[in-house]
C-alpha cells in the first residue's frame, strides 16, 4: 500500500472539503442577508487634536458591543479605554468617536471589539503622528552630468498639536527623504537638524534636454514607529545638453577640423562644444 498517495489524497479531500465549507457558509450569509461583523477607522493614522471615527457594521444579533483600545507603547499599566454597551442599531451598526489627545504622539492604537450577546470579536489598528510638509527646490543639471537635490521637511500641524513635537513650522532631523528624477529613483538622504535633506547625484542619461515640471520627486515615508506622518513633493527640474569638455597636453601638432577647414593648434587646448573635431597627427 502506497501511504504516501493516500496521505496526500487525504489532504486534498481536506482541503476541498474547507473550500466547499466556506462556499456553503458565504452562500447562507448572502441567502439571509447576514454579513460578517467589522470594525474600521475613518483614517489610519491621526494628529494630535484630532477625532478618530470608530465604525462597526455586520453586529446584527448583538444589541450591544463592548469596545477595548490598546496603546502601544502603554500609558502605564492600570490606564485602559473602554466603551462598554456601545448600542447597535437596527441593521448592525454602531459608531463612536475617539478624541486623539497630544500624549497619544507616536502611539499605536489597537481595537478590539466583542458582541455582548454574541460574543463575537473584530479588529482595526490605527496610529497617531504629527502632519508634514515636504518642499522641493528646483534644480538644473546637465544630461548624464552631476546634480544636487534639495528638500525641507516641517511640521505642519493645525490644532494642540502644533506645539507637540518639534513645534509647528519646525524642521523634522534625523528622516529619510527618497528622490526621484522623472519617475526614476536616484537615491535618499536624512535630514540634518533644520530639516533639509540634501542629495548629489546624476541626472539620468536617459532623460532628454529640456524642463520638467514636476520632474524632481521627494517622498518622506513614516516609519512603523514614527511620530511624524507621510509627505512628498515636486518640483521643476530642468536638463541641459551635455557639453563636450575636452583638455589636452603635450601633443604633437594637433588639427582642428571644423567642417572642411584644419588649423594646427600648439600648447595646450581646451576645446568645449558639440560640434567640432579635434584630431593628433
Amino acid at each position: 500500500m502506497n501511504v504516501k498517495l493516500l496521505h496526500n489524497q487525504h489532504v486534498r479531500d481536506h482541503q476541498n472539503l474547507q473550500r466547499g465549507l466556506l462556499v456553503l457558509v458565504f452562500f447562507l450569509l448572502s441567502a439571509f442577508g447576514l454579513q460578517a461583523q467589522t470594525v474600521t477607522s475613518d483614517k489610519d493614522d491621526y494628529a494630535p487634536g484630532e477625532v478618530a471615527i470608530i465604525t462597526g457594521t455586520g453586529w446584527a444579533g448583538d444589541n450591544f458591543v463592548d469596545v477595548h483600545f490598546k496603546e502601544t507603547p502603554a500609558y502605564h499599566a492600570e490606564h485602559q479605554h473602554d466603551y462598554h454597551g456601545i448600542a447597535v442599531d437596527a441593521n448592525g451598526n454602531w459608531t463612536i468617536k475617539y478624541q486623539i489627545e497630544d500624549r497619544h504622539l507616536g502611539v499605536a492604537f489597537d481595537v478590539h471589539v466583542v458582541g455582548k450577546q454574541t460574543g463575537r470579536e473584530a479588529f482595526t489598528y490605527f496610529t497617531d503622528a504629527l502632519n508634514t510638509d515636504l518642499t522641493v527646490n528646483p534644480s538644473t543639471g546637465n544630461q548624464g552630468g552631476a546634480i544636487i537635490l534639495t528638500a525641507k521637511l516641517v511640521q505642519n500641524q493645525n490644532g494642540s498639536g502644533g506645539s507637540s513635537g518639534v513645534g509647528n513650522g519646525n524642521g523634522v532631523p534625523g528622516m529619510t527623504v527618497n528622490f526621484s528624477l522623472r519617475n526614476i529613483s536616484v537615491g535618499s538622504a536624512v535630514t540634518n537638524s533644520n530639516g533639509v535633506a540634501t542629495l548629489s547625484t546624476n541626472v539620468p542619461s536617459t532623460i532628454a534636454p529640456g524642463t520638467y515640471i514636476d520632474g524632481i520627486s521627494a517622498k518622506y515615508t513614516k516609519p512603523n514607529s514614527g511620530s511624524y506622518n507621510n509627505s512628498d513633493g515636486t518640483a521643476t527640474l530642468t536638463v541641459n545638453s551635455a557639453s563636450a569638455t575636452t583638455y589636452f597636453s603635450s601633443l604633437s601638432s594637433p588639427t582642428l577640423t571644423y567642417g572642411t577647414t584644419s588649423t594646427t593648434l600648439s600648447g595646450e587646448i581646451l576645446v568645449q562644444t558639440e560640434y567640432l573635431q579635434v584630431a593628433c597627427q
